[in-house]
């Protein structure tokens, strides 16, 4: 269906939604790789932030999705998405890992960003 809709000009990639979130961000939100490969072939912005509120990047919200997390992590890991970019506490996804306890995704942001 997003196909679709990309192909008649509904989707647009970069439009923000009335929550400041890109739909890449949607997609990565609910662990769909699939989808977000999608929204990604079609220009999203992958190293975008929230607009307002807590100004977060996709990896950011990767660490909150729903279900495959380290899936959707390690997709992002691959496309090369940025591992410096800061919320708006100042914090890298890394950072905000490591305040949840979750050291195995900090450590898998850490030993990418480093390749």
């Amino acid at each position: 269906m997003a196909e679709a809709l990309f192909g008649r000009g509904h989707l647009i990639p970069a439009i923000l939604d009335s929550a400041g979130w890109v739909p890449l961000f949607r997609a990565v939100r609910a662990g769909d790789v699939a989808m977000g490969q999608t929204f990604f072939d079609h220009g999203a912005p992958l190293n975008s932030r929230i607009e307002w509120r807590d100004r977060r990047g996709a990896l950011h919200i990767a660490l909150g999705a729903r279900k495959n997390r380290e899936a959707m992590v390690a997709w992002l890991l691959d496309l090369g998405i940025d591992t410096r970019l800061v919320d708006e506490a100042g914090r890298t996804a890394a950072e905000r890992a490591v305040e949840a306890g979750e050291d195995a995704f900090a450590r898998l942001i850490h030993e990418r960003r480093a390749k």
